[in-house]
């Protein structure tokens, strides 16, 4: 009996994330971001929360508009919830809350929230979802995919793609996260197109190597070599790009091109290299390598940074950034990391 117990609390434990990966899917941000909405959650509900606690919360929502999508949702939940329990079962949600340990209550509250997103509008979502796709890496995760025509695909950490490749066109999908293409010319290029799809729109390249980045609401496209030809969804011109240029598209309109920055593709080598840049913008491109929540004070923010780091070690690299900044990199958790600038 033991074991068939076990197996039943894996099998929920699963179906749970699942549904909450389908639900951070659904809102556009990434699973580990929601989980730090659900902790917040929990601490709200203990009903101790501290005044440093609650200027620590606005300050998470504040530092990047996905932590307020996901904020946002679990309040929203929360309200379908109380909205949905009659009077005597929410006062029995009430002390679950106040009385469970903070672990036993974030389980608590992943298995609501996880099983009504199910309800509540997984099911509704338009975008293929990450988990189901063809290739996927995960956090701080790399990797190369060859495809059957020769072109090399490199998918940089949390990205997801499909391919079809059918005697009409080479497709790639991307799902979420950023790839750089090494693309072939075929001799039927004209009749066999090679197109890499986004929500907005799709990026044809003629022979080259440009990467493209899957936002929440815009792709960002850049050339290495040669040139691609931009077709957002619902315009019908399309634009030329060439090598050297960047630029953002939505499904309605392309954005001026600007010139790429140097080494923006330097993580298909393992590498962050920054020329100049604020610490903010540095450490926003740092977190997607790491799980977790990683934060910068204003001050900290504004300082600048200049250097060639490596993406598979991101504790080296926030050791280098004390030894070469006036800043103290404070380990609240493996997971809690602030960067705070030091007299």
């Amino acid at each position: 009996m033991r074991g068939h117990a076990g197996h039943a609390v894996s099998r929920r434990g699963a179906a749970v994330k699942a549904a909450l990966q389908r639900l951070a899917d659904e809102i556009e941000v990434p699973l580990d971001v929601l989980i730090q909405a659900l902790e917040w959650q929990v601490t709200s509900w203990s009903g101790e929360i501290t005044e440093q606690e609650s200027r620590s919360l606005l300050a998470w929502r504040s530092a990047r508009e996905e932590h307020e999508r996901a904020w946002n949702q679990v309040q929203s939940v929360s309200g379908r919830l109380s909205t949905a329990t009659s009077a005597s079962n929410g006062n029995a949600l009430r002390s679950v809350r106040s009385s469970l340990p903070r672990r036993n209550a974030l389980k608590v509250l992943g298995l609501m929230v996880g099983g009504t997103a199910a309800l509540y509008g997984a099911r509704e979502s338009s975008i293929v979802q990450s988990r189901f796709a063809e290739f996927q890496t995960g956090t701080g995760e790399t990797r190369e995919i060859a495809l059957s025509d020769g072109t090399r695909v490199n998918m940089n950490t949390r990205t997801a793609i499909n391919t079809a490749f059918s005697a009409h066109e080479r497709k790639v999908e991307l799902v979420s996260g950023e790839i750089f293409v090494v693309s072939t010319k075929e001799a039927d290029v004209a009749t066999r197109p090679f197109i890499v799809q986004t929500r907005q729109g799709h990026v044809q390249p003629l022979g080259t190597r440009f990467g493209v980045r899957q936002d929440s609401r815009v792709t960002q496209v850049n050339v290495e070599q040669g040139r691609v030809l931009i077709a957002p969804a619902n315009a019908r011109n399309t634009a030329a790009l060439d090598a050297g240029w960047q630029t953002r598209f939505t499904a309605d309109d392309i954005f001026a091109v600007e010139p790429t920055p140097p080494n923006i593709n330097a993580w298909t080598r393992g590498l962050l290299i920054v020329e100049r840049q604020s610490l903010g913008d540095f450490l926003t491109v740092l977190g997607r390598y790491r799980s977790g929540y990683l934060r910068c004070d204003e001050r900290a923010a504004k300082l600048v940074v200049s250097g060639s780091y490596p993406l598979a070690d991101t504790d080296r690299v926030l050791t280098a950034l004390e030894l070469a900044l006036p800043v103290r990199v404070r380990r609240l958790t493996p997971y809690w990391i602030s960067v705070e600038a030091v007299a």
